[in-house]
C-alpha cells in the first residue's frame, strides 16, 4: 500500500506525523512503532510499543470496556447495546453527560448494572418513593454494596448524613431538600 498523504500533529500515541497508511490501519506512527504489527486488539499495539503515551489511555478504555461487557452479560444475561457502550465509555473517561433515548432502550438497566460494576460511590436519583423502593430491589439483585435507599425513615436519614453507603438511592425532591447534608462527591 503505498502512502498518500502524511498528517502533522495527528499520531494517536506522540501526536507527531503519520502516513495515511497507518492511519487507516489503526496504528501509530512509525516513529512511535517501527515494524507494524499485526493485530487484532489495540492491546497487542500497547504491547508492542515502546513508550506507549497517549494510546495507552485507548487501551485502558478498551480494558474498561472489556470488564464492563463482561459483567453486564453476568449480571444481565445480555450484551450491551452500542448505545450502552458509548455510555459505558464515556463512564470510564469521566465524561458527564445526559442520557436521552427511548423507553425501552435500556437506560435503567444499564444504569443499575454501571452503578453495581463501578467502585466509589453512586448517587441513583428517581422521581418518586416507589422507584426508590424497585430500583433498590433491582440493584441489590446486581451487587452486595451498601445500598441506601431513602424511604422517609429516621435511621436512613442517619445513614445519608454519616456517609454510610455504597450506593445512595434517594428522590429528586430529597435531593432539593437535603443537598447540603448529603456527603460528596460521588463517583458516578
Amino acid at each position: 500500500m503505498e502512502k498518500v498523504a502524511l498528517f502533522h500533529r495527528m499520531c494517536p500515541n506522540c501526536g507527531g506525523i503519520i502516513s495515511d497508511q497507518r492511519l487507516k490501519l489503526g496504528l501509530p506512527c512509525e516513529k512511535c512503532l517501527p515494524e507494524p504489527v499485526e493485530w487484532r486488539e489495540r492491546e497487542e499495539i500497547c504491547k508492542a510499543l515502546k513508550e506507549p503515551k497517549k494510546f495507552e489511555e485507548l487501551c485502558q478504555l478498551d480494558r474498561f470496556v472489556k470488564e464492563f461487557t463482561k459483567f453486564f452479560k453476568e449480571k444481565t444475561g445480555f450484551t450491551p447495546w452500542s448505545l450502552q457502550i458509548m455510555w459505558t465509555k464515556r463512564v470510564a473517561l469521566k465524561k458527564s453527560f445526559t442520557m436521552i433515548a427511548p423507553t425501552g432502550v435500556g437506560k435503567t438497566t444499564w444504569g443499575l448494572t454501571t452503578a453495581a460494576f463501578l467502585k466509589g460511590k453512586v448517587y441513583v436519583l428517581v422521581p418518586t418513593k416507589l422507584l426508590v423502593l424497585q430500583t433498590a430491589e433491582r440493584l441489590r439483585k446486581l451487587t452486595d454494596k451498601k445500598i441506601v435507599a431513602y424511604t422517609g425513615k429516621k435511621k436512613e436519614k442517619e445513614a445519608i448524613k454519616n456517609g454510610e453507603f455504597e450506593v445512595l438511592i434517594t428522590t429528586t425532591n430529597f435531593l432539593y431538600r437535603n443537598f447540603e447534608e448529603i456527603p460528596k462527591p460521588f463517583d458516578f
